[in-house]
């Protein structure tokens, strides 16, 4: 498992280069093609945005992560 901090944005281009995806506008047409309802799509410029902010929501990331085929996890830290 990989742990590469908060940077949303280098964890989108890792998952995008272990999965061939070329582009964030391929991810995202690709990930709106598996939502049936249109309130839930992406819309590529605010995820953009988001991206660059490091402000991405889980939910769209968790999203595109299930496009790559990807699933999110959280595990609590032990205790030091």
């Amino acid at each position: 498992m990989r742990n590469i901090g908060s940077d949303m944005k280098q964890l989108v281009k890792i998952m995008m280069a272990e999965s061939n995806v070329k582009s964030i506008t391929q991810l995202i047409s690709d990930t709106n093609e598996t939502i049936e309802n249109e309130e839930e799509k992406i819309n590529e410029s605010s995820f953009r945005t988001a991206l660059r902010n490091n402000t991405l929501r889980v939910r769209d990331l968790q999203k595109v992560a299930e496009t790559m085929g990807y699933e999110i996890m959280f595990k609590k830290k032990d205790k030091k």
